[in-house]
């Protein structure tokens, strides 16, 4: 199934008069038996109880089965990751609405998830291939780079008590706990103005995979080839 969820019906069966029955899962691509741990299931809607020719009380429910790399948990980032998401998605794209800052927040999660190097500058004292390390590694998003005026700012703890920061520190959160079926970005590993395509080397001669509000967003790969 690889990171594709596939959606499946399952179908509770209350033939033994308020015993619930064991649900039983089918689907083209239903997990293979014996598989415990692979998959997660999660509840996408039900319908209401319906009586069956037999007087037994039917009732199905749709699932999203999914691997479990593609939902990933929160605890495993340290509060400094989700700060520094926060704080880059905020600098990055504090002026754009809501859903051009997830598309930003989805380019740092789609980074993390796929390491290399813009997570691995040596010895800087940031761990490698954190969040942290994708935001304030040297020349991957410009607002932390020491010649930005946001630099200073960026590292003034009390930038993290701004509502508007802690606005976006919760949509950071929201998107780091969603399943890849969320992801307004495409995949994208990049982004910059529209303005500047013509003027940033890297997004001249691709075509981004979505534009949101003022960013153009590109899936470019770690060798650069898209």
């Amino acid at each position: 199934m690889g990171n594709n969820a596939c959606m499946y019906r399952l179908k509770y069966d209350n033939a033994s008069h308020g015993q619930q029955a064991t649900p039983s899962i089918s689907g083209r691509d239903a997990p293979p038996p014996g598989a415990p741990g692979l998959f997660q299931v999660q509840a996408v809607s039900a319908q209401p109880a319906l009586p069956s020719l037999h007087g037994a009380l039917l009732m199905t429910a749709s699932f999203q089965i999914c691997a479990k790399d593609t939902m990933p948990k929160l605890n495993k980032h340290s509060p400094f990751d989700i700060d520094t998401m926060a704080l880059t998605v905020w600098a990055e794209a504090r002026g754009e609405l809501r859903m051009g800052q997830r598309a930003v927040a989805w380019v740092i999660r789609n980074r993390y998830e796929n390491p290399g190097w813009w997570s691995r500058n040596r010895n800087d004292g940031i761990q490698d291939d954190t969040i942290a390390a994708v935001c304030r590694d040297p020349w991957q998003f410009s607002c932390w780079n020491k010649s930005d005026p946001q630099s200073k700012i960026l590292h003034d703890p009390d930038t993290l008590k701004r509502n508007n920061v802690k606005a976006i520190r919760a949509l950071c959160e929201s998107v780091l706990e969603r399943g890849l079926a969320d992801d307004v970005s495409k995949g994208a590993d990049h982004y910059c103005t529209v303005k500047v395509i013509p003027k940033t080397k890297w997004a001249k001669g691709k075509t981004p995979v979505i534009v949101i509000g003022n960013h153009a967003f590109f899936k470019i790969g770690l060798d650069g080839k898209g």
